[in-house]
């Protein structure tokens, strides 16, 4: 990542593919069990819209252990520069189904139930249809079929596909 005089941050990250970076942090997250996990659960908490919270700084601070960026300008300061990297890292390399998951955590923590109806939005987010998708995957119609891993979180959660 080169950075020039005059550059912010959220326009260098937001117009630079990062490819290199998206490679790398996903074959680490290949080999290293726990990386994994802890995308995941960034991942599912970007989600749930509790980014900055306690639990959030947690799990960052061990993800800042696994991946580390080095000799950074003095323009921005690392911390400034990981920050913002670090965030776009998760939403990239982790995987959509855990955000989704996060949002029905959202939906059951402000109304009391995980399901909600077909036309559920939240924040432009169409909850309703993923759990729509996740019924369907379920029976075994779609890409193919939920895994165990997926429907223990969701059944745990009071997740009705029926």
């Amino acid at each position: 990542v080169f950075l020039e005089e005059g550059d912010n941050i959220d326009g260098i990250i937001e117009r630079t593919s990062f490819d290199e970076v998206w490679k790398v942090v996903n074959a680490m997250s290949n080999q290293d069990e726990r990386l994994s996990i802890i995308i995941s659960e960034l991942r599912t908490m970007q989600g749930q819209g509790v980014v900055g919270t306690a639990e959030w700084n947690d799990a960052m601070k061990e993800f800042e252990e696994k991946i580390s960026f080095i000799n950074m300008p003095l323009k921005f300061t690392q911390q400034q520069f990981e920050k913002k990297l670090y965030t776009k890292i998760i939403t990239v390399s982790g995987k959509s189904w855990d955000f989704w998951y996060g949002l029905t955590l959202r939906y059951k923590n402000e109304h009391g139930d995980a399901n909600c109806s077909r036309t559920t939005e939240i924040n432009g987010y169409k909850l309703g249809s993923w759990q729509s998708n996740q019924r369907k995957t379920f029976r075994g119609y779609g890409r193919g079929k939920l895994s165990k891993d997926r429907i223990k979180k969701l059944e745990k959660i009071g997740f009705i596909f029926d």
